[in-house]
């Protein structure tokens, strides 16, 4: 082992000699990390790392060859009750070590882009070495009453043959000082850097790493002087791109558009200084490379896009590009219902319909919320509802709606006579067939055979546990039919009256609408709303007020 150390000394006392010149002195300082039998299972842990550091002397043969002799030291541990959650059977085994590791050794080091000491620039490098590791490992093996050859004196050696490989950058502080990071491997020729090897794992050696900064000191004459690594006429000191001939600063600018390639994003089109030397085909500030619509001017915001609705959607990704509308209806304003059409023009948002946004179930052109007959197609002049004579009067309400009438003769011709009574052939008056006469009998002729359904204050939706009595009303109709229904829809006294008239319409038409879907003839019912006017219970009482809102049934024959 003692001529392994001569031999190192005489390698490194070489480079502390020529020292004189084109050389650096320096400290190094960081931390260390073992790997080993009482080390992580991961590749690397920070619960084990321990101060070291050392000192190094850096000779440069050429501009990227340089040798370096260095002495390193540190103080390994480990303990496996650090890993106790990676490796449960740690707690059981319970090793412990520390070992103080003096390292001397030789690197040989190149400077991938040059190590010309006056030069104010980052330079990185990377080494590989031979060297000397002496060690001294003090483990609890003894303590664990484990008969293991390693507890024996002089078992294994203390000095070893050891690798160190790695890499660094470093730059000038000054002219005189440099600063630098270093990271390194270390490989010791050896199990025994915990003193522990068939107790553990015999397999593989052992070995740490070491990484932080380094100090060094210049001193002696600059060389070489002058140096133009890539031929353009520009120093290496002053050119940002040495391994590359150029005319800017020694870098090319392949498009000649003043920006050197190094700092060129287009540098094979002529671009502008403000976009990185890319080109702007429509002057939006948007860089082609990044602009989706180079051809159209448009927002930085959209990636050089229009939006000519300013909805903060592109034209191209804007399917109502003339329309504001949402990213959800992509570009397009809401359509709550999906009908087609958008909620801003939509009378009914919230339901789907053809008639502006609002639903005509019998297609008369009337929108169901404002058709008293919106199962059965109607005119206008009749609010939805079928006018079969044309005299402006509802067939529901037309005492004869086969024969045009009068609204004060409740849609009968002036030669009628009152409802009830029999009409009397004259000479001069066509007799009207009394089957084609749509009579309806006096109220003293009604019968109230389910009893009535109610609401909610307000509300003109039937509720579920009123559904049984329309299902009885329908039965009763399926059954007799001879049986005519009069629907008649009640408020209670509360609010305008006039919006009272209109929800008992309302009532009355829901009641008439359901009816209809279970098969009953339209022609053999009719509905009617008396708003507050005609109430059954006493409305200055709560529970007055809840009855009276009500649609009762009159059947009649």
């Amino acid at each position: 082992m003692n001529k392994l150390i001569l031999v190192l000394v005489s390698l490194f006392l070489p480079v502390l000699i020529m020292a004189q010149s084109k050389s650096e002195v320096g400290l190094m300082l960081g931390g260390a990390n073992y790997q080993g039998d009482v080390a992580s299972s991961k590749i690397f842990s920070f619960k084990q790392t321990q101060a070291g550091g050392g000192l190094y002397a850096r000779y440069h043969i050429n501009r990227h060859i340089s040798l370096r002799g260095s002495f390193f030291y540190t103080k390994l541990q480990g303990n496996d009750l650090n890993f106790v959650e990676e490796d449960p059977w740690r707690a059981d085994r319970g090793f412990i070590f520390s070992n103080s590791v003096y390292e001397v050794s030789f690197t040989p080091e190149f400077y991938i882009l040059g190590n010309t000491i006056k030069r104010k620039m980052f330079r990185p490098y990377l080494f590989a070495g031979i060297g000397a590791a002496f060690t001294n490992p003090e483990n609890n093996l003894i303590e664990k009453d484990i008969d293991a050859v390693e507890n024996e004196p002089g078992y294994y050696p203390t000095s070893h043959f050891s690798f160190p490989l790695g890499g660094g950058i470093n730059f000038d502080i000054n002219d005189k000082f440099t600063l630098g990071l270093e990271a390194s491997t270390h490989f010791p020729l050896t199990d025994y850097l915990d003193g522990i090897s068939e107790s553990g794992n015999s397999g593989a050696k052992d070995w740490f790493v070491f990484g932080g900064l380094t100090l060094g000191y210049k001193f002696g004459e600059v060389v070489p002087t002058y140096v133009d690594t890539d031929g353009d006429g520009v120093n290496d000191d002053t050119d940002l791109c040495p391994l590359v001939a150029g005319e800017l600063q020694g870098c090319p600018d392949s498009d000649s558009d003043g920006i050197a390639d190094l700092q060129d994003d287009c540098p094979n089109l002529p671009g502008d200084k403000r976009l990185k030397g890319c080109p702007d085909s429509d002057s939006d500030g948007v860089a082609d490379i990044n602009d989706l619509c180079p051809d159209t001017r448009g927002a930085m915001a959209l990636n050089g896009c229009p939006d000519s609705d300013a909805d903060g959607i592109a034209d191209n990704n804007d399917n109502c590009p003339d329309l504001a509308g949402t990213l959800a209806g992509n570009g397009c304003p809401d359509d709550t219902d999906g009908d087609g059409v958008y909620d801003i023009a939509d009378n009914c948002p919230t339901e789907k319909g053809t008639l502006n946004g609002c639903p005509d179930t019998d297609l008369d052109g009337i929108a169901d919320a404002d058709d008293f007959c919106p199962l059965v197609a109607g005119t206008p002049n009749t609010k939805g509802c079928p006018d079969s004579d044309s005299d402006g009067i509802a067939d529901a309400i037309d005492d004869c709606p086969l024969i045009a009438g009068v609204s004060n003769n409740k849609g009968c011709p002036e030669v009628l006579v009152a409802k009830g009574e029999v009409v009397e052939e004259k000479e001069d008056v066509e007799v009207v067939d009394k089957k084609a006469v749509n009579a309806t009998p006096n109220a003293s002729t009604y019968t109230f055979l389910v009893s009535d359904i109610y609401f909610n204050q307000t509300r003109a939706k039937i509720s579920e546990n009123e559904i049984s009595k329309l299902d009885e009303v329908a039965k009763l109709l399926n059954e007799d039919g001879n049986l005519n229904l009069k629907i008649i829809g009640h408020t209670d006294d509360t609010g305008d009256m006039k919006l009272n008239d209109h929800l008992s319409m309302r009532r009355a038409r829901r009641c008439y609408k359901y009816l209809a879907s279970k098969g009953i003839a339209l022609n053999r019912m009719s509905f009617e709303g008396s708003g507050a006017t005609d109430p059954k219970h006493d409305n200055s009482t709560e529970e007055g007020k809840k009855l009276n809102r009500r649609v009762e049934f009159a059947f009649l024959k």
